[in-house]
């Protein structure tokens, strides 16, 4: 598990979002991590206005096709 401390969303030319970078820090060492959105869910989340993203706990995995690339998702099902 780990904690968002602070994340940005990328967006396209025609203002849909593209990603989303999130910064965290792990509950188990207190060591920080960098990722990328891993789902759709977990983008409209960091979009939600009335909830939050910052200080909300979630999970980030490595990305299995990626090498040394961090997904994270606000559900243990993301969509990896």
């Amino acid at each position: 598990m780990c904690v968002v401390q602070t994340f940005t969303v990328e967006f396209d030319r025609d203002g849909r979002p593209v990603r989303g970078f999130i910064v965290g820090r792990l509950k188990r060492n207190g060591n920080r991590f960098v990722a990328n959105n891993a789902d759709s869910f977990t983008m409209s989340e960091l979009l939600n206005r009335s909830k939050e993203p910052i200080g909300r706990e979630g999970w980030v995995f490595r990305d299995c096709e990626v090498k040394g690339k961090n997904l994270f998702g606000f559900d243990t099902t993301a969509n990896l």
